[in-house]
């Protein structure tokens, strides 16, 4: 396994030629979180039932159970950043 910044900078450099290039790019992974930052389209397989979508819908409706722990690591990555400014005011 990768550690955290050479997967990071794989997945920006993969960004880059992507979008350079107009290149449609397969990323398989088990980090949803990980999917969700890096890919406009997202398909979820857990046992034989499967979900599609763009990452912020099909981490809005995906059902409770089997994908909690997917979810909740995919919803951090949604979770648009706080501010030093906000942390400061509370």
């Amino acid at each position: 396994m990768l550690d955290v910044s050479t997967r990071a900078g794989v997945a920006t450099t993969l960004r880059h030629l992507a979008d350079r290039h107009r290149l449609a790019v397969l990323f398989i992974t088990h980090d949803l979180g990980e999917a969700v930052q890096s890919c406009h389209q997202i398909l979820v397989l857990h046992r034989r039932a499967a979900q599609a979508g763009r990452p912020d819908e099909v981490v809005a409706n995906s059902n409770p159970g089997d994908r909690a722990d997917l979810v909740a690591a995919a919803r951090r990555h949604l979770r648009p950043p706080s501010s030093d400014r906000d942390t400061e005011r509370q």
